[in-house]
């Protein structure tokens, strides 16, 4: 065998399981502003429904009401309905699942809440 057959054959790609896989980064979205002021909403609570095409999320705030006879007492005020197909709906969840991911390596479990009764 010459050794520019040697050199060829030494030379020959390697199989598909020994190529190291690729990491692909999120692709980044830039929003532009509309001119019209955007709304900002807080929320501490959602609810969530679906069809068969999109699915309803339901933010709301958990707002401290005093009455004389319940000094413990919450109402839940709707403050943003968003609804979202199915495939957006997915990728929310991917992004989300992500950012509490890093959220967490670095600031420890994110746990439930546990208020004084």
């Amino acid at each position: 065998m010459s050794e520019e057959n040697n050199e060829a054959t030494q030379a020959q790609p390697k199989s598909a399981a020994a190529v190291e896989p690729v990491s692909v980064e999120p692709k980044m979205t830039f929003f532009t502003r509309s001119g019209e002021r955007i709304e900002e909403v807080y929320a501490d609570t959602m609810d969530v429904t679906w069809t068969p095409y999109d699915v309803r999320v339901r933010f709301a705030q958990a707002i401290p009401v005093q009455y004389p006879a319940e000094p413990r007492r919450h109402e839940i005020e709707e403050r943003v309905a968003v609804t979202l197909a199915w495939a957006e709906a997915k990728y929310l969840r991917d992004v989300l699942t992500d950012v509490i991911d890093r959220c967490e390596k670095v600031n420890g479990e994110i746990k439930p809440v546990t208020l004084p009764i």
